[in-house]
């Protein structure tokens, strides 16, 4: 499949890729959930070539509206270098306006791109929910 190939269609807070002949491939989907002071992303399936515009669009819609993003990556299945590049480009542009990215990480395939590239050091990586939530406070 090319990249130019890729739609999505808007669900309620979810976003679901197919391929352009309309067979669904193994979709990516992003779930939100408002907190009182930010957002919460959930994205389970595949972040890669493919997928990672999805992801650079729902970052960005959310960075319209809120300066604490969180993306959780506990259901997402694959991650490849091209999809860190939506998460590292929201977390600057956050930082520059005083904002904050957490990242829920995710299964240990997922955490291996993490470690391999070296990107945890730049990034604000908490292990679960209930880190998240303390996390979250301390921002505050």
């Amino acid at each position: 499949m090319r990249v130019d190939a890729v739609s999505s269609r808007k669900h309620a807070e979810m976003t679901e890729v197919e391929s352009a002949d309309g067979r669904s491939q193994d979709p990516i989907r992003i779930a939100s959930r408002r907190l009182q002071d930010g957002i919460v992303l959930s994205v389970s399936g595949e972040i890669d070539l493919a997928t990672a515009p999805v992801v650079e669009r729902e970052l960005r819609c959310a960075e319209d509206s809120y300066d604490l993003i969180a993306v959780d990556l506990s259901q997402t299945t694959f991650l490849d270098p091209t999809g860190l590049h939506p998460i590292l480009a929201s977390n600057l542009r956050l930082s520059e306006r005083g904002g904050k990215l957490l990242i829920v990480q995710g299964p240990p395939q997922v955490r291996r791109v993490f470690e391999l590239t070296g990107v945890t050091d730049h990034l604000n990586v908490v292990r679960d929910e209930t880190e998240l939530e303390r996390s979250r406070r301390e921002s505050n």
